[in-house]
Parts: C-alpha cells; sequence; structure tokens
C-alpha cells in the first residue's frame, strides 16, 4: 500500500526502521475502511511524489491522527500543516474532537501546538523503589525479567 510504503520510506531516511508490520496496517486499515471510519490523505506538487500524508480513523465522537509521515527533504515546504488544516477541515462535521496522537519529541509537540490543541495528560509515571514489593517478589521467588513487547 502507499501509505506504508511511503511512511517506510520516510523513516528510512531518518535512520529509523518502521515499529509495525504491513499485516497489522492492512488488517486496521480494511476493518476502518469497511465500516467508513477512515481515510488516507495526503499532500503533493504536480507531478511529484507526497510531501506528506496521514492516516485518519474515526469513531462517533473522535477522530485520531493514527500516523503522520512527512519526506525529510520537503519539510520546509509546510506538507504537513497544510495536510493537517485539509483534515481538520475534512473532519469539522464528522466528530466533536480531534486526537493529534501526542508526543514527547519538543518538535512534534510544538507543531501541534500550533493547531491550538490543549494537552492532556493520560498518565503520570512515578520511579520507585516499594520495599515491600521486593519482599513479595522474594517470598515467592519470582524472577523479572525485561522483554521487549
Amino acid at each position: 500500500m502507499q501509505f506504508f510504503e511511503f511512511h517506510k520510506k520516510n523513516l528510512n531516511l531518518r535512520k529509523t526502521e518502521i515499529s509495525y508490520k504491513f499485516e497489522d496496517f492492512d488488517k486496521l486499515f480494511k476493518k476502518a475502511k469497511k465500516n467508513n471510519k477512515c481515510v488516507i490523505a495526503g499532500t503533493k506538487k504536480e507531478n511529484e511524489e507526497f510531501g506528506s500524508m496521514a492516516f485518519i480513523v474515526w469513531d462517533k465522537k473522535n477522530a485520531y491522527l493514527n500516523q503522520l509521515t512527512t519526506n525529510i527533504q520537503k519539510l520546509k515546504e509546510g506538507h504537513s500543516s497544510i495536510l493537517i488544516n485539509d483534515i481538520l477541515y475534512f473532519m469539522r462535521d464528522k466528530v466533536e474532537n480531534f486526537d493529534f496522537e501526542g508526543s514527547m519529541d519538543n518538535g512534534i509537540y510544538n507543531f501541534y501546538k500550533s493547531f491550538g490543541v490543549e494537552p492532556v495528560n493520560l498518565a503520570r509515571i512515578k520511579k520507585s523503589k516499594p520495599i515491600v514489593l521486593k519482599d513479595i517478589i522474594n517470598f515467592f521467588k519470582i524472577t523479572l525479567k525485561n522483554e521487549k513487547c
């Protein structure tokens, strides 16, 4: 699919690999498309490749910017801003809320913030060393292992 390949190519330009399989994306896309609850949109100049593409899904109340990918060689051309403006206009009468997906990256956060978003904290993470937990683990002789999901 064109979106997946474009996203993969853009990540490769950033020396990063795509974190999901095509089959997973295709399954989500086909299910959402069957229910008329998704769109893949993009921006490009005439006779050029896409500058930016996005995959958006929605339900009755919320739309979600599931994926946004931009060619880093075209960042200064404003493709992402134009695309998000067009998506917001397209979604205006379909949903009440638009979820930008959030990011811990300051550049991405500031970009989304420029659209007037209101940040919502979904979780707070606190580091602690509870002595009781260590005792429980030792009592049951449980071994903790770090595994990648």
